[in-house]
Order: structure tokens, then sequence, then C-alpha cells
């Protein structure tokens, strides 16, 4: 069909065919993420699209529109649970763009979670999230510049000790009690 866009995990699906790059498809499994790139190194990432603006005032919190995204709490489990390299990558119809999050900021980023009513007889988990707080693309291919970039520093960023990221929604700050070094190697000793 003539204008017709195509689905996000069609155009994630050309978009490595056409650079030969190494991946497994896996968007039927209701397990594991939509896309495994590479081979040893591996990345995988879910594909999630905004397709229509939200209404804010059906949703806990107080996020403008344009930078709201809901998240299906399960996704992030799934994420967390199997790889730690891993991300999502959205695809936001309503503003035209494209954004990435790795699962490092995706757990240390501020949001909402709330349930959602499902057919009047379930809920299902959600997380509200501001799209400021993941990096931006104009286009697919420079979001998957944003991929690699977190991919190659994934394992290194996750062995810093401050807070992870600096956040919109966020002023972590400092507090407690300076620890001298007399505290820390004492509570090192106590449990060792």
């Amino acid at each position: 069909m003539a204008g017709q866009k195509l689905s996000f995990e069609r155009e994630v699906e050309e978009l490595l065919q056409n650079r030969s790059v190494i991946y497994r498809s896996n968007v039927q499994s209701t397990k594991l993420p939509d896309f495994t790139i590479g081979t040893s190194s591996a990345f995988h990432v879910e594909l999630k699209e905004k397709r229509n603006r939200y209404s804010p005032k059906n949703w806990k919190g107080e996020m403008p529109q344009q930078w709201m995204f809901i998240l299906d709490e399960l996704t992030v489990r799934k994420l967390t649970l199997t790889y730690s390299c891993s991300g999502i990558m959205v695809r936001d119809d309503s503003a035209v763009g494209y954004y990435f999050c790795g699962i490092i900021c995706l757990l240390t980023m501020p949001r909402v979670r709330t349930n959602r009513m499902m057919m009047g007889s379930y809920v299902k988990g959600k997380w509200i999230l501001d799209l400021r707080n993941f990096k931006k693309a104009d286009s697919l291919p420079g979001a998957m510049r944003n991929l690699k970039l977190y991919r190659a520093s994934c394992i290194k960023d996750a062995t810093q000790s401050a807070c992870y990221g600096e956040y919109i929604g966020e002023d972590v700050g400092i507090s407690g009690s300076d620890r001298t070094v007399e505290q820390i190697k004492h509570d090192y000793e106590a449990t060792r």
C-alpha cells in the first residue's frame, strides 16, 4: 500500500539487513527481546512505538504529553532478568523521532509506576517515563548509533559507585554523613 508506514520491527530489520548486521529476530516471542544484534557480545533490544498522543489527565503524575511514554513493566522485567546489555528503542510517530534507553538508564531514571485496568478484570503494570531522559535521534540510523555508543560503555558504566545518570525530574544531591576511612575499614572488617 502506497504511503503506509512500515512497522517499527520491519523498519529495524530492513536497516540491519541493508547494513549486513548479524541479528536474530525474536518479535514473535513473548519471553525474549525483539532483536538480538551481534553474536559474541550481543546486544538485545526491545522495540516500542508511541503511535498516538497520550491524555495526561488519565495517568498519574504531571508529565507533558509530548514527553510522556508509557511502558509495560513486564518489558523492564524481561530485559532485566535476561540481559544486562540491553535496552529499548522507541519510535514516536506522534512527534516523529526515535529514542534509545539502555537498561541501566531505564532502571535508574525517575518514573511513575501505576497499574492499568484491562477489560475490567485484571491490571497491567505500567511505567510513565519522560522521553527527555532517553537519547533522541531524528532517524533510525541515528538511534542505532546511540545504541552502539551505549553498548560500548554499558559494562564500564555499570561499575561506577555514584548514582548513575542525570535525569529530568530528579535532583540526586548528597545526603547522609560523610564516611571516614576508619568507618569504612571497620565496616569492611566486620563483614569479612
